[in-house]
């Protein structure tokens, strides 16, 4: 079984990557088994060293090579096909394009990115109707003073991470041992940072240290197009999942977060969750409540720790929810239109000029909002109501009764009531063809 591979290295002081040849550096392979598949990888047992008389650091790069027409990427996490390198780039919102030639930024030929940035340890390769990729350890460890690659099960203290990387210039997907951020470092669409100068990103070999590590190759038919990622990313998670470390109980960790959020989240005078709690350097904090009524905090916070509070039988929990929750309902109504507002803050009160405001260019994000209020609230219903019930005969109930938000119900007629108003007012949600009514 032959393998295309492009191996380089470069040293903490240099430049440039160099063919291995001219550094102290040797690469092995061994064939192991496996034929490629994703259900039996092709598995190559590779060994690094160092044959100089004196430690080496850097980065060495495997590229692996396929002949390639129109390639597509898939960095998981990173970077998909390419990332609409098609498309302009002189835009606000900077992210990773994969455009060939000599691109101005944010684009770039090729990529190189710390493996711990992408979802799983892998790259993918598509093109002519085939899948190629490859996956490897994450990071590296040292287990008794020897440098291995971290696999599941396996202890040491941390070594070094590795990296992934993929080119349009010479068609290929790669690992590195060691990593770079490159060209660009992305935090965020505007935080991005230039390339580090080598430091801590390097791997440092011994002199006469060697390192051995296996290799996953993949090479298959596309047998449904881009949509065999799906399979392949399953494959992976396969090699490399580790069960949760055994920490505490659910109903522990849910007392855990829910009293947390609402003891050190909760702003009484504004009946809702801080969104963001800044410690200052004199030991006084500073709140960002960046609050709507259900992205970020508002519902999206309450209704999670309702739910918490009913499985745990905590009243504090459950009271500060429902105030959040009754707040909203109650108020959050534009009677102009029916719809809610999105937000509030002492200066404007109720309005849909939330903090994300400037920055949204789609009234869609106001559609998502009022739906994902809509599924809180009738959440919200059912565990006050009636808990135990399954979302079908949930919705036959609800087209005939009406119901506190402590628990009673009360028989109704014709309109659909959908209470969740702790102090028993009626509100109503219009939409075309139907009213909704929330509280009695």
């Amino acid at each position: 079984m032959m393998m295309q591979f492009a191996c380089t290295a470069r040293s903490a002081d240099d430049e440039d990557y160099r063919p291995l040849a001219e550094t102290p550096l040797t690469l092995d392979f061994a064939y192991d088994h496996g034929v490629s598949t994703l259900a039996d990888p092709a598995v190559w047992q590779v060994t690094l060293t160092n044959n100089a008389d004196a430690p080496w650091r850097g980065v060495v790069k495997l590229e692996h090579c396929v002949a390639y027409d129109a390639p597509r990427f898939f960095l998981p996490g990173f970077l998909y096909g390419r990332n609409r390198g098609e498309a302009p780039i002189r835009v606000d919102n900077r992210y990773p394009r994969l455009r060939a030639g000599t691109p101005e930024f944010p684009a770039s030929p090729w990529w190189m990115v710390r493996a711990d940035r992408l979802s799983h340890p892998a790259a993918f390769l598509l093109d002519g109707g085939r899948w190629y990729g490859l996956s490897a350890a994450p990071y590296f460890v040292r287990q008794n003073g020897v440098l291995q690659p971290w696999q599941p099960g396996r202890a040491g203290t941390f070594a070094q991470f590795a990296g992934f990387t993929c080119s349009l210039n010479t068609g290929s997907v790669g690992y590195t041992l060691g990593y770079e951020n490159a060209p660009w470092l992305f935090v965020q669409s505007h935080n991005i940072k230039p390339r580090a100068p080598m430091g801590e990103n390097c791997l440092t070999l011994a002199a006469g240290e060697s390192v051995a590590f296996p290799l996953y190759l993949y090479d298959f038919v596309a047998v449904d197009g881009e949509r065999t990622l799906y399979a392949a990313l399953e494959a992976v998670y396969g090699l490399w999942h580790t069960p949760p470390r055994p920490g505490t109980t659910p109903s522990h960790a849910a007392e855990l977060l829910a009293g947390a959020v609402t003891r050190d989240a909760w702003l009484p005078d504004d009946k809702n969750y801080v969104g963001i709690t800044k410690e200052r350097s004199d030991g006084s904090y500073e709140q960002n409540k960046i609050f709507s009524i259900s992205w970020t905090n508002g519902l999206s916070a309450a209704v999670p720790c309702l739910q918490a509070a009913h499985r745990l039988g905590d009243k504090t929990i459950r009271a500060t929810a429902l105030a959040c929750i009754d707040n909203i309902v109650q108020n959050s109504l534009d009677p102009r239109c029916g719809l809610p507002n999105e937000t509030w803050d002492a200066e404007n009160g109720w309005s849909c000029r939330g903090w994300w405001f400037d920055g949204m260019y789609t009234g869609g994000h106001s559609g998502y909002l009022v739906g994902q209020t809509l599924y809180y609230i009738l959440k919200a219903y059912r565990l006050q109501v009636c808990p135990r019930l399954r979302p079908p005969r949930l919705a036959r109930l609800c087209a005939g009764r009406g119901a506190t938000a402590g628990g009673g119900t009360q028989r109704r007629r014709r309109v659909p009531v959908y209470p969740v108003g702790a102090n028993g007012r009626r509100v109503g949600i219009r939409f075309p063809g139907q009213r909704l009514v929330l509280g009695r």
